[in-house]
């Protein structure tokens, strides 16, 4: 009787062991694998957190988005016709206030530098402003020496993610973004950045 009740606790034993067993291996799998999918979505999540905000990223050195947009005397500008110069372009329109101080500041940062050292490009953002007329009567009152483009399909809002007005990209010589600036750029943050 003795001997048949211990095969009985033993029996028992065992298998609360077996299931111990088996059970903390499923949950150690199962913790395994959760924090593998954990991570996996993190790194997904910075990648496109990454993605969307490079451009605006001060330090990104992305290759700058190209475009091939028209003057104000309908000639067409293409921005790889810069490559091996430094580019600041400018997103703007004539509506905004401080892309109205912006375009002074950028005014002095042209007569400051030599086209070589400095191209200026400051591409209006057509798609917000009434009409192509508007820039056109907002230059003849405030006349500028650096090329103004007419973004009419707003690819460069788009390709370049612009969200603020006005904002400004430095491009490097290799066409890269090296900085971001938002609000008007000074004449200190162009000797900051500027490649030499």
């Amino acid at each position: 009787m003795i001997d048949h009740f211990n095969k009985k606790i033993i029996k028992c034993t065992i298998f609360v062991i077996f299931f111990a067993v088996f059970g903390f291996s499923v949950l150690s799998v199962i913790d395994i694998t959760t924090n593998k999918i954990d991570q996996s979505a993190h790194k997904t999540k910075q990648h496109t957190a990454k993605g969307k905000d490079e451009i605006f990223n001060n330090h990104a050195f992305v290759k700058a988005p190209p475009f091939k947009l028209p003057d104000t005397e309908n000639q067409m500008i293409d921005l790889h016709e810069y490559r091996g110069q430094s580019v600041l372009v400018n997103v703007w329109t004539t509506w905004c206030k401080e892309c109205q101080e912006d375009m002074v500041s950028l005014q002095k940062i042209s007569q400051k530098y030599s086209n070589s050292q400095l191209q200026i490009l400051a591409v209006n953002m057509t798609t917000e402003e009434t009409s192509a007329k508007a820039v056109q009567n907002y230059l003849v009152k405030n006349p500028i020496t650096f090329p103004v483009l007419l973004d009419k399909k707003g690819k460069v809002k788009k390709d370049y993610h612009v969200f603020g007005i006005p904002t400004s990209f430095l491009i490097d010589p290799y066409g890269r973004i090296i900085k971001t600036f938002r609000g008007v750029v000074t004449t200190k943050d162009i000797q900051n950045w500027l490649p030499q």
